[in-house]
C-alpha cells in the first residue's frame, strides 16, 4: 500500500489540475486506513506541500490529532523534526504552515537540543512566515512561539519582543494574544507561564473522519486547547498587517472545502483552465495547462505589440499590491468600481520559466468590449500571451494565461497596458507593473563566512546599487529576514560585524548562465531607517534585487 501511495504521489506532481482534488482525496484516505503513524505523518506532509489547494482543513486536523494521542515519544519527536523540516521550505502553503506550527509548538521542545534545531531556530523558522502569513495562520504562528517560549530565558525574551510589536496589531484576536503573553511573561511567575501554555491534552477518541475534500469542517480536532485556535480573518487586510497585505479587496484564493466570502479572490482565481460560466469561452482556451496556453511551442511568438508603455499607475493601494504579488503567488493587482485585476503564479518558476496569469472581473452592469492586455516587448524577457475573448459581459469573469522566459537579468518589471470600452463607449486604459521580477527566477545563494563574503563583495563593488529610505514604522529584524526568504534570498548568519543589520544572497540562470547577488541591508536603532545595498556579478541583476526589496520594505 505505501508503494501506491507512492505512485500516486509522483502521479500527483504532474497531473491536470481538474484531477488533483480526486487524486488528494485518495491519497489521503489511503495513508490514513493503511500507513503507519510516521508514514502518515510524512505523506500529509508531501500532500500539502505538493498540492496545498486541494486539501482540506480537517486533513492537517487529523494529522494533529494523531501525534498528539500517540504514546510513543519518538514519533512525536520524528513528527516535530519533519514539521522543521517542512517549514524551512522558502514557500509553504498556509495549511502546511498551520500544521508545522502546531506540531512544532506542542513538540519542539523534543527535538531543541539537536543540531539546527534549537528552540530559538524553530522561532526564527516559523516566524519567517509571519509575513505573508494571512489572520488565522499568524495566530496559529504566534501561539507556537508562545510555547516554545517555556524552552529558554532567551527564547521568551525574543517571543516578547515580537509580542510587544503585535499589541497594537489590528486583528482583534493576534493583538490579544499578544497582549496576554506580555502580561503572563512580565508580571506573572513561571508557574502560571508555564500553566497557561502547556501543552494540549489527547483529543478523545472518535470515528475515523474520511480525509475527503469535504472534510474541512467536518471532525476535524477543535483546536481550540492550549491556544491553537485559528483567528478571526475579519480584520487580514489592515495596513497595520506586519508585512503583508493591501487594503484593497482580495484575499487568498479558496481551496476546496474551505467557505470564503464572496468577495474574496476565489470567485476571480477558482480556473485558471477556462473562465466562468457566465462569460465566453476564450480562444484557444481549453482544460490542461497546454491548452491554455497554446501548446507547448509558446515562446517563438513574440508578446502582442505595444509600442510604449503608459506610466504605470502608483497609486499606495497598488504598490502594495504590486509588492505583495512580487512575494505571493497570487493575489489582487488592481480593482475599481469597473474592474477586478488579479494574477495568479499556474505553476512554480524552474528553469528559466514561469507560468502565470492575469484575471479580469467586470463589475459593471454593462459588457466591455475591445479588451486587449499587452506588453511591450524586451530582449531580457520572452513573453507569450494566450488570446482572450474581446468581449467580457457584465458580472463576467476571464482570465489570460502567460509564459515567461528570463533571458538576461533586468532592473525593472514589465509593465502591462491593459484597456476596453465599457459599456456605455467610454475607453478606460490601465498600465499596472506585473509582478514578474528577477527574484522569482532566483534561489537562495549563501557563503560560509565573512571572509568569503568579502571577497565576493568586492568583486561585484562594480555592479553596487544602493538606496537609503525610512519606512512608515518600525520593521523587526525576525520579519525583514522572513521578507528576504519570501523574495528567493537565503538569510546568512554572522556575516555582518554589526548584528542589527542582515546579509542575504540570490542567484539566477539566464540564458548566458548563473550569476549570484548579494544584499548588505543596515538597520538604524529605530528600525524605520534602512540603507540597502546589492553587489552581484552583474550590475542588472544587482538593481533588480534592491528595487524589489526596497519596494516591498518602503509599501508596509
Amino acid at each position: 500500500m505505501a508503494k501506491l501511495v507512492e505512485q500516486l504521489l509522483e502521479h500527483l506532481s504532474k497531473s491536470d489540475h481538474q484531477i488533483r482534488e480526486e487524486l488528494v482525496a485518495k491519497i489521503s484516505i489511503l495513508a490514513s486506513e493503511y500507513a503507519n503513524d510516521r508514514e502518515y505523518v510524512d505523506y500529509i506532509l508531501r500532500l500539502i506541500a505538493m498540492a496545498g489547494d486541494f486539501v482540506a482543513e480537517g486533513v492537517w486536523h487529523k494529522a494533529v490529532r494523531v501525534v498528539t494521542n500517540s504514546e510513543d515519544p519518538s514519533f512525536q519527536e520524528f513528527a516535530a523534526e519533519s514539521a522543521l523540516e517542512a517549514a524551512r521550505s522558502p514557500r509553504t502553503h498556509p495549511s502546511l504552515v498551520k500544521l508545522s506550527s502546531v506540531l512544532l509548538g506542542e513538540f519542539g521542545h523534543l527535538i531543541h537540543s539537536k543540531d539546527g534545531m534549537s528552540a530559538l531556530e524553530q522561532c526564527v523558522v516559523l516566524y519567517s512566515k509571519f509575513p505573508t502569513a494571512d489572520a488565522p495562520t499568524r495566530c496559529l504562528v504566534f501561539s507556537a512561539l508562545c510555547k516554545l517560549a517555556l524552552v529558554s530565558p532567551e527564547v521568551k525574551e525574543e517571543v516578547l519582543e515580537i509580542a510587544t510589536g503585535l499589541r497594537r496589531n489590528s486583528n482583534s484576536d493576534l493583538q490579544q494574544r499578544a497582549v496576554e503573553f506580555c502580561v503572563l511573561a512580565e508580571e506573572m511567575d513561571n508557574a502560571l507561564f508555564a500553566d497557561v501554555y502547556q501543552a494540549m491534552p489527547e483529543y478523545p477518541d472518535m470515528e475515523s473522519e474520511a480525509a475527503s475534500p469535504s472534510g474541512a469542517d467536518g471532525d476535524g480536532p477543535d483546536l481550540d486547547g492550549g491556544g491553537f485556535e485559528e483567528g478571526d480573518d475579519d480584520d487580514d487586510d489592515s495596513e497595520d498587517e506586519d508585512l503583508i497585505g493591501f487594503t484593497g479587496a482580495g484575499g487568498t484564493s479558496a481551496g476546496p472545502g474551505r467557505e470564503e466570502p464572496e468577495d474574496d479572490l476565489a470567485d476571480l482565481m477558482a480556473d485558471m483552465s477556462g473562465p466562468t460560466t457566465s462569460a465566453p469561452a476564450p480562444q484557444g482556451g481549453g482544460n490542461d495547462l497546454a491548452d491554455l496556453l497554446g501548446g507547448d511551442d509558446l515562446l517563438g511568438a513574440p508578446a502582442p505589440q505595444a509600442s510604449a508603455s503608459a506610466e504605470p499607475d502608483s497609486s499606495p493601494a497598488v504598490l502594495r499590491a504590486f509588492a505583495t504579488a512580487c512575494r505571493s503567488p497570487k493575489g489582487v493587482l488592481y480593482e475599481d468600481d469597473k474592474i477586478q485585476i488579479g494574477w495568479m503564479e499556474h505553476q512554480p518558476y524552474a528553469d528559466r520559466m514561469g507560468v502565470v496569469g492575469f484575471f479580469f472581473k467586470n463589475k459593471t452592469p454593462g459588457p466591455f468590449s475591445c479588451f486587449t492586455v499587452a506588453i511591450p516587448p524586451a530582449a531580457t524577457l520572452s513573453l507569450k500571451l494566450q488570446d482572450m475573448n474581446p468581449n467580457l459581459p457584465a458580472g463576467a469573469s476571464a482570465n489570460m494565461g502567460v509564459q515567461v522566459r528570463i533571458e538576461e537579468p533586468f532592473p525593472d518589471p514589465p509593465v502591462a497596458n491593459i484597456s476596453f470600452v465599457m459599456g456605455d463607449g467610454t475607453p478606460v486604459q490601465l498600465a499596472l507593473r506585473v509582478p514578474i521580477v528577477v527574484t522569482k527566477f532566483s534561489k537562495g545563494y549563501a557563503v560560509s563566512d565573512a571572509p568569503q563574503f568579502s571577497q565576493m563583495w568586492q568583486q561585484g563593488a562594480a555592479s553596487e546599487s544602493q538606496q537609503t529610505f525610512t519606512t512608515g514604522r518600525p520593521l523587526e529584524q525576525a520579519s525583514l529576514k522572513g521578507l528576504l526568504g519570501a523574495l528567493n534570498c537565503s538569510n546568512m548568519e554572522s556575516i555582518d560585524p554589526n548584528p542589527q543589520n542582515i546579509v542575504a544572497g540570490a542567484q539566477t540562470t539566464t540564458a548566458t548562465g548563473q550569476i549570484w547577488g548579494m544584499v548588505r541591508l543596515e538597520c538604524a536603532a529605530t528600525k524605520t531607517q534602512f540603507r540597502i545595498s546589492t553587489r552581484a556579478s552583474n550590475k542588472e541583476y544587482a538593481a533588480g534585487l534592491m528595487n524589489i526589496i526596497a519596494a516591498n520594505m518602503k509599501t508596509v
